[in-house]
């Protein structure tokens, strides 16, 4: 017998397919929002959470009073320059905000929203207009005329041995690129 919405797999076991579990499952959403009781519950769970058998309650405790030792660290910009963050602030404040957005939380939703929400501020302010996300103080343009005195560096810029690593062929090949690009 074919049911609707079911399909059996290689030992025969029926299983609902995936457009009749979505479809189910926003029909039954639905009906839970309209109901409104959906709402009540703390921040959408049952009761009870179910966990993952290597997440204890203890774990939780433990991910919670972290959260709340970073979001006390934030600063009123947004971002996390505490405990040597200074040098790197886009970093840091990008590895924080990572662990609220992996807690579940979001600017607009969860305990950290207004944590989340400093930091998505924070890094959008640091973006340039090409896109490049660099710390408020970190990128400094200096004019031409400015520059009193340019030398070459004594320095390659080239790895040491690459000439090693290359062929003869491929070393004539990035010479003349380089050549090319004056």
């Amino acid at each position: 017998m074919i049911i609707p919405g079911r399909e059996t797999d290689r030992q025969g076991t029926a299983r609902t397919t995936r457009r009749a579990f979505l479809d189910r499952a926003r029909n039954g959403a639905a009906a839970l929002a309209g109901a409104g009781w959906l709402a009540s519950l703390p921040h959408g769970r049952a009761e009870k959470e179910v966990l993952p058998k290597h997440v204890t309650p203890e774990t939780l405790r433990a991910v919670v009073k972290g959260l709340d030792y970073l979001a006390a660290q934030q600063t009123d910009d947004g971002s996390w320059i505490t405990g040597g963050g200074q040098a790197y602030p886009v970093a840091m404040t990008g590895l924080a905000g990572t662990a609220f957005l992996a807690h579940g939380d979001s600017p607009t939703r969860g305990k950290y929203a207004k944590t989340v929400q400093g930091a998505v501020e924070f890094l959008v302010r640091c973006a340039t207009p090409t896109g490049l996300i660099t710390g408020p103080t970190q990128e400094v343009r200096i004019s031409k005329a400015k520059v009193k005195e340019m030398r070459p560096g004594t320095v390659s810029v080239m790895p040491t041995g690459l000439d090693q690593q290359l062929t003869p062929q491929e070393l004539a090949d990035l010479l003349a690129f380089l050549k090319a690009c004056r």
